[in-house]
């Protein structure tokens, strides 16, 4: 969610005192992320005072915690390989999977 949106939830809120479903129509987002970011602002003691002295770094990093660094992206399977693999008797597309599965362990053998 946009920093921008997360102050824009937090005044509505706390400043303006509009209840949930207000918020959100006005802002465009469903209630549920108007829950969201509420429970996590509460949870983390913010009130809507002392959030505007924060920075956006400080506002985006409190309610979510750190960013996580980008994960490396995983590894395709080979198209060549299947399609030359999968007219040999006996290989189907199942044992191809597995197969790759197995290749490359992660998350209790499946890779998401």
């Amino acid at each position: 969610m946009p920093l921008r949106t997360i102050r824009d939830v937090l005044r509505s809120k706390w400043s303006i005192e509009r209840n949930q479903r207000e918020s959100a129509r006005s802002l465009g987002i469903r209630p549920s992320a108007v829950a969201s970011v509420l429970t996590r602002a509460t949870e983390l003691g913010l009130t809507w005072p002392t959030e505007e002295p924060l920075t956006a770094d400080e506002l985006d990093r409190r309610p979510y915690g750190p960013r996580l660094p980008a994960q490396a992206s995983r590894i395709e399977p080979d198209p060549v390989k299947i399609h030359t693999e999968l007219p040999v008797a006996g290989v189907t597309l199942e044992l191809l999977h597995f197969e790759y599965l197995a290749d490359r362990p992660s998350k209790a053998g499946w890779d998401v």
